[in-house]
């Protein structure tokens, strides 16, 4: 999983661009839309192409792989761009952003990045092959799996949809992911 290391660019970021910047708020957000739009470009079309790859395999279908990548720059942008001035804006309130804080967005974002991508993907894949893809809800079943996830596990869309209408993050730091599997 490339997700860990997608987590720990994006919190090392946002870090270094708050410790140069401080509390110049215009160049903060601006500093941390550039970082965001990088790192979620990233996470998004490896998701995506993960995802593709693995059904290729399986079926002989193909995604093109500009098609991610234009696909992914361009949900990254538009994320990047809204996210940079609500992070400004709590932080401004908050007075700081320190490690844990950083590795929170990060987590929250990276897992928000790859469920985009691969819902992307998934949607692709079946107007190319005709098939649809449905997900189901995973956790990482392990003890830091929180009330919240715990019952969505292996869950569809017509039980987590009621916690997280699009699936993963369904709080700060979420760290699941959706699982889809052919029709």
């Amino acid at each position: 999983k490339n997700r860990r290391k997608y987590e720990e660019e994006l919190a090392g970021s946002l870090l270094l661009i708050w410790q140069k910047t401080g509390k110049d708020w215009p160049a903060l957000e601006r500093g941390f839309r550039e970082a965001l739009k990088t790192t979620l470009a990233k996470s998004f079309s490896d998701a995506a192409n993960n995802m593709a790859l693995r059904v290729m395999l399986l079926n002989s279908k193909t995604i093109g792989v500009e098609t991610i990548a234009r696909e992914a720059n361009q949900w990254a942008y538009d994320r990047a761009k809204e996210l940079a001035g609500e992070i400004v804006a709590t932080t401004k309130d908050l007075g700081d952003l320190d490690e844990a804080r950083a590795a929170m967005i990060a987590a929250t974002e990276v897992t928000g990045s790859v469920s985009a991508g691969e819902a992307g993907a998934a949607t692709w894949l079946a107007l190319k092959g005709g098939k649809g893809y449905h997900p189901k809800w995973r956790t990482e079943e392990d003890a830091l799996v929180c009330e919240i996830c715990e019952p969505l596990n292996g869950t569809g869309i017509s039980v987590y949809g009621m916690v997280s209408e699009s699936g993963p993050p369904a709080h700060p730091n979420c760290r699941c992911w959706l699982e889809y599997e052919e029709d």
